[in-house]
């Protein structure tokens, strides 16, 4: 069974802003996704890019179409940087990435 998970608490807000409709049509492409298989999706929904990369296609109701950019790596599919500038290019948006100090193994 497949997983579908956001990369950061950045990314899960930019899901969660998402327009009622569009959210709406997310959620049911990662149920069949999660049912099915990333492989067994096609398009209009799920578009095979190369190699590990995948493209989640939503339009809503507003008929703008946005896309979210997807690896599949062991059964999970989570964005990738380059994906996510990509995405934040063809939105407008800025990307901002930042790097915090992993905690302290404990012996």
């Amino acid at each position: 069974m497949w997983k579908a998970e956001t990369l950061n608490s950045t990314v899960t807000a930019e899901v969660n802003s998402l327009s009622v409709d569009m959210l709406a049509r997310l959620r049911r492409i990662v149920e069949l996704i999660q049912t099915h298989g990333l492989e067994r999706m096609h398009e209009p929904h799920v578009k095979h890019l190369e190699g590990r990369l995948w493209e989640i296609r939503l339009i809503g109701r507003d008929e703008i179409a946005r896309a979210l950019y997807i690896t599949a790596i062991e059964r999970r599919v989570r964005p990738s940087t380059r994906t996510l500038e990509r995405f934040a290019a063809a939105t407008g948006m800025r990307l901002q990435i930042s790097f915090e100090p992993a905690p302290a193994a404990i012996p």
